[in-house]
């Protein structure tokens, strides 16, 4: 199974398909990366936005409760005060008409209950306490600091907190202002309300971030004045200096649970900040199940492309698959393994080709059958050039002629030498045999011709011990010599000598025939050459070279290109014929 699921994506549809599927799968996702983080920013400005509204309702409403409690500040502007303030003699009964006028301000405040204390207090070091009457600022501490603050105040109204004052009731905060006579401006002395924390508390109580989510209010110093948070852990990691510098903003802190999203806006009237801090996570969860629907989404849509690009790969790459089946066909042998053509494309085109290339390979099977018939003429005509009838009627005359003139010994000699020469010759039907069975044929045949030309032929043979080894195309240098007796030395009336040379260079076996015959003209061995080189000898030429054209066509046929016969010569100095074999040992596969 895996084998065949490895062959698929290795084939060219399975190539097509991943192609299809690596470009689908880079835009889907690109498409829904980029698509989600669009709508997570677009969710995440409009959740801090949305965050920063509900800070700014809360500080509105904040801002609203010291705006109201400011407006009971205002009977610092009442007779009642002023008498109080500078009619001391008669400071009792004007007490009694501050009295009733606080609570008449009292019941028509809507926020009366949270009201604590109202306090008056004159320049002249009287206070006015509505849970403690009427006594001597400097006899209450926290009287003192609030007539010294608020007189210190450079602004009209001023509102500090319980933490501010270091009052063991931090839970409130006060709101105070300077009392001064309408005419001169001049301060007469202070007002104050001490106001419970639970009327801002319980607007932001009511308001939340998330499900645990938190606010807190805190001062102008950045200390907490109080906060509500129900489940929610707290974060330890300080605020940024803006929260206190600026009017409203939202920015994202990490921390160790996750990202915070902090929001805060300032209280109109007051140097206060309620801050808004949420875990992004809660505040994002739309956007993060809107995360997995992209996700599912994009795999889905995978899903069906990869089904999609299945079939149609399969569709594409049809023909493409049949046309390999042919070839897998004709690589059997089977030429009529032929392709229809019912298209008009590229792959028409192939299906043309491949049924033209089986024609043009049957054609070429048939002239290769036919060269094959030609080497078989060649291999003939060689063993025909060899066993050359003039050379066994030559031979048995000098056989006559010996045993006429009683020469046993030349006879016993010529006839064991010519027993050698058809026993190398034939080989039982073998084309290869050993270096050393060529040399004993070449010189049998050689010692037979110096018996007949002894006062025209001298020959001499020098062979290297190593190449004996080897393995070689029979009955090569035999017809190369006798080019050389009969179209070198036998022209020649002082005759000539033949050397036969065998080496090894490399990997080939090189052999040199020279003789110090009659030689060629250039213009002749350059025709010879070219003949060679184009194969253009025609067969039935038996002069001028038929011997060589027929070694190297041989050599060309057995060996390959790279191996063959050269020739050199020069007029009346002799020719120098060199030819090139592959080492090769018994045994060995041949070309």
């Amino acid at each position: 199974m895996l084998k065949k699921w490895n062959y698929f994506w290795g084939s060219f549809r399975g190539k097509i398909m991943a192609i299809f599927l690596a470009f689908s799968l880079v835009t889907a996702i690109g498409l829904g990366v980029f698509c989600y983080f669009s709508v997570f920013h677009q969710m995440l400005s409009s959740t801090a936005a949305y965050s920063g509204m509900v800070a700014n309702q809360i500080s509105k409403n904040a801002g609203m409760i010291m705006e109201q409690t400011g407006k009971i500040l205002m009977i610092g502007n009442s007779s009642d005060i002023s008498d109080f303030l500078y009619d001391t003699g008669t400071r009792h009964e004007t007490t009694m008409g501050l009295i009733s006028m606080v609570k008449l301000y009292r019941d028509s405040y809507v926020f009366s209950d949270d009201i604590k204390n109202f306090y008056v207090l004159g320049n002249d070091g009287v206070c006015f306490n509505e849970k403690l009457g009427i006594y001597p600022i400097e006899k209450s501490e926290k009287s003192q600091y609030i007539y010294n603050m608020i007189q210190e105040n450079e602004g009209e109204l001023m509102v500090l907190s319980g933490f501010e004052m270091g009052w063991e009731d931090r839970e409130c905060f006060l709101i105070g202002q300077k009392i001064r006579q309408t005419f001169t401006n001049k301060t007469m002395g202070i007002i104050a309300i001490e106001l419970d924390a639970n009327a801002v508390k319980s607007v932001y109580e009511q308001e939340v971030l998330g499900e645990s989510g938190y606010f807190t209010l805190f001062d102008r110093k950045g200390n907490e004045l109080f906060h509500y948070d129900g489940t929610a852990e707290r974060s330890d990691i300080p605020l940024r200096e803006e929260v206190f510098s600026e009017d409203k903003g939202s920015y994202q802190k990490k921390t160790e649970s996750g990202t915070m999203l902090v929001v805060y806006d300032r209280i109109q009237g007051t140097d206060w900040v309620i801050v808004g801090q949420a875990p992004l996570r809660e505040l994002m969860a739309p956007t993060y199940q809107l995360g997995r629907v992209f996700f599912a989404a994009i795999l889905l849509t995978l899903a069906f492309l990869g089904a999609l690009y299945y079939y149609l790969s399969k569709r594409l790459t049809k023909p493409i698959t049949e046309l390999k089946d042919k070839m897998l066909l004709a690589e059997q042998g089977d030429l009529d393994a032929t392709v229809a053509v019912a298209r008009n494309d590229e792959i028409a085109i192939l299906q043309r080709q491949y049924n033209q290339m089986l024609t043009r390979i049957k054609d070429l099977m048939e002239e290769n059958r036919e060269e094959q018939r030609n080497m078989q003429k060649a291999e003939l005509k060689a063993l025909q050039a060899q066993i050359n009838p003039h050379f066994l009627y030559n031979t048995l005359e000098l056989v006559i002629w010996l045993a006429a003139s009683e020469e046993n010994d030349q006879v016993i000699d010529v006839v064991d030498k010519l027993a050698v020469f058809f026993k190398t010759g034939l080989s039982k039907g073998l084309e290869w045999i050993p270096v050393k069975k060529e040399i004993e044929h070449v010189e049998s045949y050689l010692s037979i011709q110096q018996k007949r030309y002894s006062d025209l032929l001298s020959f001499e043979i020098r062979v290297d011990p190593d190449i004996c080894q080897y393995c070689m195309l029979k009955m090569v240098l035999q017809p190369i010599v006798e080019n050389a007796i009969y179209h070198g030395i036998k022209n020649r009336e002082e005759g000539g000598k033949i050397t036969v040379i065998g080496e090894k260079q490399g990997d080939l076996l090189l052999f040199t025939v020279e003789d110090t015959g009659c030689g060629m003209e250039t213009e002749v061995l350059e025709e010879l050459r070219q003949k060679i080189r184009e194969n253009t000898l025609p067969w039935s030429d038996h002069e001028n070279g038929f011997g060589i054209y027929n070694v190297n066509r041989r050599i060309l046929l057995y060996y390959g290109k790279e191996c063959g016969v050269d020739i050199q010569s020069e007029k009346d100095r002799g020719t120098r014929v060199t030819i090139r074999l592959k080492c090769q040992v018994e045994g060995q596969e041949h070309v």
